[in-house]
């Protein structure tokens, strides 16, 4: 035979009487507790119809797992000893959790224990929270995830960090893309019908990227697409895919629009910033190339497209005539070999790369130690660490020429630290620190 719920008592001491029609008066929820048996005695109307029952359904029932979602033996007032005042707790109702704030004192009445409950609902405060943080996380003239979510987004999700074991999931990916001649359209049609184009424009990718990509407006009319679980094939699959819808849809203003569009897939380790700062150069690459063009990191290292090639940018210029000088003679050398590596990878002896790839290493070997007199002159604050990552980066070059040498890992792989990491990428993030101390 089922388990009949117990009926209500109707044997209720005269103060308990006394006190319901005070409660009853209450604006706030009031509920009885029988410590001994934890089961409910009294519920006033307010809590009823929080709770969302009838008060036949609720006396006589055990509170755990009913209207308070701690379990038997884990209640936080009879056995954990903890005190609730004024704190914010949950109340199970038919409508699911209502959080609320409450307060539990002791009483006894008529020789027996009880706890009274009384609780506020908080629910439009709790509401009213989330859209003040909505608020502060998004942009108000597009209504994007602006930088500050961003940023709270890097320090919660731990995707990108590898702190969790047995990760099967793909690497996250980031475009980072802008419409072209944005500046000319708001200089020739005014910045109002400039601001309703960025924000079609802002729309029109929130509706193409998938649903677990989060789009953040980065600055101006750059926006920042994190893409979960998204390798680099897949992330120029998402690209092409914004470049091809923004190019047929029709804006206010007249006239086909493009993007240039940026990639790259995290790697393990890397640090937020670093991720951006090959997101950055790519998006450079790609606007520096032609209208719509999209640049993929990755894809770049592996030999794709006609434009494999390092390509100067002013924002490497240090002020320093010497260290600009090598810096730029640095990257004709690596665009040498990247061309003997492109019309010739079929017919050079491999002798030839490896001599290729141990003239750029002593190339940099020198410039590292003419760079590091330099610093040593202006007393740069940063210049043991500096030099301790000179020689990480040579160790590791060197290391991975001899397994080329070895057959271990292709050519590509090698070249790609040796002129990605330790050429371009160490001038967009390290040496660019030391810039101030060293200008003309």
């Amino acid at each position: 035979m089922p388990d009949q719920i117990p009926q209500p008592r109707t044997d209720f001491p005269q103060s308990i009487q006394q006190m319901s029609l005070l409660f009853d008066q209450l604006v706030s929820g009031v509920i009885l507790i029988e410590c001994q048996t934890r089961s409910i005695v009294y519920a006033n109307q307010v809590a009823l119809d929080k709770i969302g029952q009838a008060k036949e359904q609720i006396l006589g029932r055990v509170c755990h797992a009913f209207i308070c979602p701690a379990q038997q033996s884990s209640c936080p007032i009879l056995d954990l000893g903890q005190t609730v005042d004024f704190s914010e707790r949950i109340l199970l109702g038919q409508g699911g959790e209502i959080p609320i704030l409450k307060r539990v004192s002791h009483l006894q009445l008529g020789g027996k224990d009880y706890l009274l409950e009384s609780f506020t609902d908080i629910s439009a405060q709790k509401e009213q929270e989330k859209i003040l943080r909505d608020i502060g996380l998004r942009d108000p003239l597009t209504g994007l995830l602006n930088r500050s979510a961003l940023l709270a987004a890097i320090e919660q999700q731990a995707a990108w960090q590898h702190g969790a074991c047995g990760r099967t999931t793909a690497e996250p990916s980031m475009l980072l893309f802008g419409l072209n001649h944005f500046r000319i359209i708001s200089d020739t049609f005014g910045h109002l019908a400039a601001d309703e184009m960025l924000q079609d424009f802002c729309r029109l990718v929130e509706a193409t990227v998938r649903r677990k990509d989060q789009v953040f407006r980065w600055g101006g009319e750059v926006l920042l697409v994190w893409a979960q679980d998204t390798d680099p094939d897949t992330a120029l699959q998402l690209a092409a895919k914004l470049r091809f819808t923004v190019e047929q849809h029709v804006f206010s203003i007249p006239g086909s629009q493009t993007i240039s569009c940026g990639l790259a897939t995290h790697r393990t380790g890397e640090s937020f910033a670093d991720w951006l700062s090959r997101a950055e150069y790519c998006l450079g690459r790609a606007r520096a190339e032609k209208q719509g063009a999209c640049f993929s990191w990755e894809a770049f290292w592996r030999g794709e497209g006609s434009n494999f090639r390092i390509v100067w940018q002013p924002k490497w210029e240090s002020g320093n005539d010497q260290i600009d000088h090598e810096h730029q003679a640095l990257i004709r050398g690596a665009n040498l070999m990247i061309r003997h590596y492109l019309y010739n990878r079929d017919t050079s002896d491999p002798a030839d790369f490896q001599q290729d790839l141990h003239q750029v290493i002593a190339m940099l070997a020198d410039h590292f130690a003419n760079e590091e007199q330099i610093l040593e002159a202006v007393q740069y604050p940063e210049l043991e660490d500096h030099r301790k990552l000179h020689r990480t980066l040579l160790e590791t070059d060197r290391e991975l020429v001899a397994r080329y040498e070895k057959s271990e890992i292709s050519l590509l792989q090698a070249m790609e630290h040796l002129v990605g990491d330790t050429l371009v990428f160490h001038l967009l993030t390290d040496d660019a620190r030391f810039y101030p101390y060293v200008g003309n």
